[in-house]
């Protein structure tokens, strides 16, 4: 992947014209499906679960199509690159959910990249509280895959996504005037899913120690 992806990004970026699109979009989607296919191939036709490093391959795979796919819209068409980006989101997770069953940390895995590019997505889709909401939520879903997984760069992930929720919140109300209808009438539902998000992620903390204590009291 080293040797492809980097090639391909910087061919992207100075050939990201309408007579290149197709070509570029094709390259890029074929490039992730091999890569995608291999780990497929390994989970279900050898039967053995996804090592570490193909965990991180996975989450490199799907954020490099979606660089991709950036670049070769940005000049382009830059309206439709949330929604290939979000495209990307679904993908992932039907990955999820069709490796649910034969190996749960690769689904939770491909799960995490969906949560990744329905973050982009919004970034480059909504703007003011809504964007705030949704990096509320997001935050939260990647703690608990931090939880589930054990892992602790998911953690960190998630409680960056929370923060900046919570900052941008911040800016927001001290730039919104008194006199803005629209913000006062959307303060309480930001107010609302944050905390929710909050309330969330503390249960789910309390219920990941409570089952650690499970797994270490004696017998």
């Amino acid at each position: 992947m080293g040797a492809v992806i980097p090639p391909l990004l910087g061919w992207l970026g100075s050939h990201g014209s309408r007579h290149w699109l197709v070509a570029n979009l094709v390259a890029a989607g074929g490039i992730f499906a091999l890569h995608a296919l291999a780990q497929l191939d390994v989970v279900f036709r050898h039967e053995r679960r996804l090592s570490r490093l193909d965990a991180v391959l996975l989450h490199l795979n799907g954020y490099a199509l979606m660089t991709a796919l950036y670049l070769a819209l940005e000049n382009v068409a830059l309206a439709w690159a949330p929604w290939a980006v979000l495209a990307i989101g679904g993908l992932h997770a039907g990955l999820a959910w069709s490796l649910r069953r034969v190996d749960r940390a690769a689904a939770l895995h491909a799960l995490a990249v969906g949560i990744g590019a329905a973050t982009v997505a919004a970034a480059l889709r909504l703007d003011g509280p809504w964007l705030t909401m949704a990096l509320a939520i997001e935050g939260g879903l990647v703690l608990w895959l931090g939880l589930e997984l054990a892992v602790g760069w998911f953690r960190v992930a998630g409680t960056a996504l929370l923060m900046a929720a919570i900052l941008r919140y911040g800016s927001l109300s001290r730039r919104s005037s008194p006199q803005c209808s629209r913000c006062s009438a959307t303060r309480p539902l930001r107010w609302a899913a944050i905390a929710a998000v909050l309330l969330a992620v503390a249960w789910l903390y309390r219920r990941s120690a409570r089952a650690g204590c499970q797994r270490t009291a004696p017998a």
